[in-house]
């Protein structure tokens, strides 16, 4: 007898016309393709809990798969920054150069010791005091302002009155760039320039107020004017000159003797590695003479081929009686004798000559100047 089932019990009440065999039929389709009824126990606990394990290991396969592409991106994306990094470090940007920097590039220089373009320091830098006059104030800033007084770079107006010239004297590259151009402006044409200026300086309509109630900046500028050209002489000495040294009575010293070979370029500027020699401040000292500062009793400079021709050159300009450098050249003399030998400079003066050939006096300090040029580019 057919099993009656819920199916067929179903289809019996809804169709009360439909035989007994056609509902043993369906009775027996519902059976046969009933997938819970059918499989075993086991397997239906079973079954769901392999599934599960092979999503679960899709899915962390994914998260892993996710990880490493996320990985590569950040750095594909760093590489690539990197590279817009070096890219943009590589572009030469074009900016109008500055008044500063277009005397430094026209300016022509007798040395490619230095081949960075450091902006020139500048007298005054910091400003005058509240004490100034007007018409001093204007006289100054038109001087300094001039493009041929900026061309000429002067030392002697640097070593007092300018912060950015400190600075850049702890830094021999900074220091030989600038001596490159003082050293390659027209010293004749320059020398003529601030002789000028020291002249008017004094005028009433200019500083002469200022120096008649002794501006000490003013005062200042003035001397550094009047020590231009012996300045510029020494400043630009360097350790391969030959000695020069007036009227010796001693040997002078051998090459070896100097400081500047150890740790220095065979041959830089004298003046430079006197500023930057920080074993020996005192080096330096001696080129504030001429601006009426006296050697410190304390001074101990290194006895070195540069400071026997420095002191030459200075003891050639004491000619000139009326100069700061015939007040005060003998003092420091005898102090560096009494350091370097009794005959290491001649602590002397030289024969004063009259102020009608004191013109003759500065040619000479030029011609000795172009002579230590001459020797130093033949050898």
């Amino acid at each position: 007898m057919p099993r009656v089932t819920a199916s067929s019990r179903r289809l019996s009440e809804c169709h009360p016309f439909v035989d007994g065999d056609v509902l043993a039929i369906t009775d027996e389709v519902e059976t046969n393709f009933n997938p819970v009824s059918s499989l075993p126990e086991s397997k239906f606990v079973r079954e769901p809990s392999t599934k599960l394990r092979t999503v679960q290991h899709q899915i962390e396969e994914i998260q892993h798969q996710s990880v490493s592409i996320t990985r590569e991106n950040t750095r594909l994306n760093q590489r690539n920054v990197n590279l817009d990094l070096e890219k943009n470090s590589n572009q030469v940007v074009t900016v109008a150069p500055s008044k500063t920097q277009m005397v430094e590039l026209t300016t022509p220089s007798p040395s490619t010791s230095s081949s960075t373009a450091w902006p020139l320091p500048t007298p005054f830098d910091v400003g005058f005091n509240h004490n100034i006059t007007v018409t001093c104030q204007n006289f100054m800033s038109g001087m300094l302002s001039s493009s041929i007084f900026k061309q000429c770079s002067p030392i002697s107006m640097l070593l007092q009155n300018s912060n950015s010239f400190f600075q850049a004297s702890k830094n021999l590259l900074r220091i030989t760039s600038l001596l490159d151009n003082s050293c390659g402006a027209p010293v004749s044409v320059c020398s003529e320039l601030l002789h000028s200026y020291s002249q008017n300086l004094t005028k009433h309509d200019a500083c002469g107020l200022d120096l008649s109630h002794s501006n000490p900046q003013i005062e200042s500028a003035l001397l550094g004017l009047r020590a231009y050209q012996i300045l510029y002489t020494v400043s630009c000495l360097r350790t391969s000159s030959p000695v020069v040294n007036i009227n010796q009575k001693g040997h002078p010293i051998t090459p070896n003797q100097t400081f500047s070979s150890i740790g220095r370029p065979e041959d830089s500027y004298c003046f430079a590695d006197a500023l930057t020699n920080i074993s020996n401040p005192s080096n330096s000292f001696i080129y504030y003479l001429p601006l009426n500062v006296s050697l410190v009793g304390s001074a101990v400079p290194t006895c070195t081929t540069c400071l026997q021709s420095t002191m030459s050159v200075f003891q050639l300009a004491t000619a000139n009686r009326s100069s700061i450098i015939a007040s005060n050249y003998a003092k420091a003399a005898s102090q560096v004798n009494v350091v370097c030998g009794p005959e290491f400079v001649n602590a002397s003066l030289t024969a004063a000559v009259s102020s009608a050939n004191l013109i003759g006096a500065k040619r000479s300090l030029l011609i000795l100047f172009w002579i230590l040029l001459y020797f130093t580019f033949i050898e």
